[in-house]
């Protein structure tokens, strides 16, 4: 871009899978390239300590078209195909990957079925052929107790398909084991109206813990089985927007 003469533009979506000092030495080669980093949220500046306050690097967050956000079947409806009836639903969506979490995300909901036991619990995405082997895992795991026949693995689905299942949801799980980048499915899913609970990372921007849904440090299965535990308690669909069903 340089030897061409036109601008450069860096977009900084995701965790620098390096060490502190080659994530600091990478930030830096960027910064001396680009004309402009924009990076997705507060995260994903703030891993490079040169980038915060820095003229050339600013934070611009996606969007998304909210008036788009429209599930074509209704929540009861949803639950009825689930076969989950009235049950308190949780779910998370992604896809099958190390860093998302879902280990995490059944060693926490496994918590509430305690005091739960009517509870169900949604993973919504498929799997490369890589990952493959973690999907059989994680099935294993849902298939003993404490959480068989408790947990539903839909596959991929277009995207009609997990608007529709999220707006069904009680709570939404965002159990990124690393740092999420910026984490869009938890936005949308509070657009319409389901409480989240996320590990700390992009979701801070838009999270205020305890108001607009639940944060909780990564790879904290307890804390993210007791925060969900906290969203489910409230009734359906009379929890406040933004953190719940309105």
């Amino acid at each position: 871009a340089r030897l061409a003469g036109v601008p450069h533009v860096w977009h900084a979506r995701e965790r620098l899978p390096l060490g502190p000092r080659a994530r600091t030495a990478w930030g830096r080669l960027m910064l001396s390239l680009a004309d402009r980093i924009i990076c997705i949220s507060r995260a994903v500046q703030a891993q490079v300590p040169a980038w915060g306050g820095h003229a050339r690097v600013v934070v611009v967050p996606d969007g998304f078209d909210a008036q788009a956000l429209v599930a074509q079947r209704s929540a009861d409806e949803v639950r009825r195909a689930l076969g989950v009836g009235d049950a308190p639903l949780v779910g998370m969506v992604g896809r099958i990957s190390p860093i998302k979490g879902h280990q995490v995300f059944l060693d926490a909901v496994a918590q509430l079925v305690q005091a739960w036991p009517q509870a169900r619990f949604v993973i919504v995405g498929g799997a490369l052929p890589a990952y493959e082997p973690l999907r059989a895992a994680l099935q294993s795991q849902a298939a003993a107790e404490p959480l068989a026949g408790r947990v539903i693995f839909t596959g991929e689905l277009p995207r009609s398909g997990v608007i529709a299942l999220v707006q069904a949801f009680d709570v939404l799980g965002m159990p990124t084991v690393t740092m999420e980048g910026f984490g869009l499915v938890a936005l949308e899913a509070m657009a319409l109206g389901v409480p989240v609970v996320a590990t700390h990372g992009g979701p801070d921007d838009f999270i205020r813990d305890g108001e607009t849904g639940r944060r909780a440090r990564r790879g904290s299965g307890r804390r993210r089985g007791s925060c969900a535990q906290e969203r489910t308690t409230c009734p359906r669909r009379a929890i406040s927007t933004g953190s719940g069903r309105s």
